[in-house]
């Protein structure tokens, strides 16, 4: 039976509100809705996608399973299922949930794309490669996709394919600072003058955020450098510097003091680990961009006992996860947890540690 007009207004007002942040605004339409169609599978959805957006994963996870028990078969659940699994770092439990979208709707593009993205976001570019060309090919205006399929063939050092990718969004919308800031962090591409007018151009209009304009200003500093304009190149990089510090209200001295209270606070191994040895397969590669860390890691990563990821959120998840949980910043609780605290079957058994995976090292920088 379908929903009376009036639902479908409340649905609508309740997506739309969603759309502009107003959420209070959403859930009131969204409980008007559902006192009129209690067992509509697509309020129950957009119910889930409120409660994903104020950073309620679990209860959007327990909304999603009552809607899936109504209908099983809808692909726009299990995408949202699979999404918000991903959020409480439930990962293969959300790689299955996105799978069995694609299997009840192999033809609808943002199944793959959301696939896509979450093979993206556990290291495994290759998945995110072969679910995002069926995204594409399904709907090749999909600019999200082809961003996110530029991203994963550049980790596996498939440049040109990557800025051929970088350079269709381009085209088919010129100030994109994402594609400008992927393009700029190849390594083999090589910027002309024409790049240079057109950023420049683009850096005259008014930018969507402070980041998208970051983003286009270091991608003109390196577009300069290419046309051996260093002077130019210098003044565009001082000028994206002086943005960045702006948003970041970034200080120097700050961060001193706060790097070396993070050392400190390492220096000594904690006492009483059942295991010592735990997490000493791991290997951290930091460094500034352009300075070898990608090439170091894909050299590591050649090794039959060692598997490569790229950068890798999980543990500054699961530390703040455990800073919202003690309600204080990482170095006023540090002091106080014990080797059992930091226990791979504690965080596992709270939910807040990543499922377990072969990769033994990971590069951030």
């Amino acid at each position: 039976m379908g929903l009376s007009a009036q639902a479908v207004r409340r649905l609508d007002e309740a997506s739309s509100a969603m759309a502009g942040g107003d959420l209070v605004r959403a859930e009131a339409a969204l409980a008007a809705a559902l006192a009129l169609a209690p067992d509509s599978t697509e309020a129950l959805r957009l119910s889930a996608q409120l409660q994903q957006l104020r950073g309620e994963h679990a209860r959007a996870v327990a909304i999603l399973r009552q809607a899936l028990a109504k209908d099983p078969r809808d692909a726009l659940l299990h995408i949202g299922l699979g999404v918000s699994l991903q959020s409480r770092g439930e990962n293969e439990a959300a790689l299955s949930a996105l799978r069995r979208a694609c299997e009840l709707a192999p033809d609808f593009a943002p199944a793959w794309f959301n696939l896509g993205r979450m093979f993206q976001l556990l290291g495994r570019p290759a998945g995110a490669i072969t679910a995002l060309h069926r995204a594409l090919d399904l709907d090749p205006e999909h600019l999200a996709a082809r961003l996110l399929l530029a991203a994963a063939q550049a980790s596996l050092g498939a440049g040109a394919q990557a800025a051929a990718n970088y350079r269709e969004v381009l085209r088919r919308e010129p100030g994109h600072p994402e594609a400008w800031g992927g393009l700029s962090a190849l390594d083999a591409e090589r910027f002309g003058a024409d790049d240079v007018a057109r950023l420049q151009q683009v850096l005259q209009m008014p930018q969507p955020t402070p980041h998208a304009r970051i983003q286009l200003g270091f991608a003109l500093a390196r577009a300069l450098e290419d046309q051996a304009d260093y002077r130019a190149a210098f003044r565009a990089l001082r000028k994206a510097n002086a943005w960045r510090h702006r948003q970041l209200d970034w200080n120097a001295a700050r961060m001193r003091v706060h790097v070396d209270a993070v050392l400190a606070a390492f220096a000594e191994p904690l006492a009483g680990a059942a295991d010592a040895t735990l997490g000493g397969q791991v290997v951290f590669l930091m460094a500034l961009p352009h300075a070898g860390a990608r090439l170091t890691g894909q050299v590591l990563a050649a090794h039959p006992y060692v598997g490569g990821v790229d950068e890798s959120a999980h543990l500054q998840r699961v530390v703040s996860e455990e800073s919202a949980r003690r309600g204080k910043p990482l170095l006023q609780w540090l002091g106080l947890a014990t080797s059992a605290d930091w226990a791979p079957t504690t965080w596992r058994a709270s939910g807040r540690w990543p499922a377990a995976g072969r990769v033994s090292s990971m590069r951030t920088g």
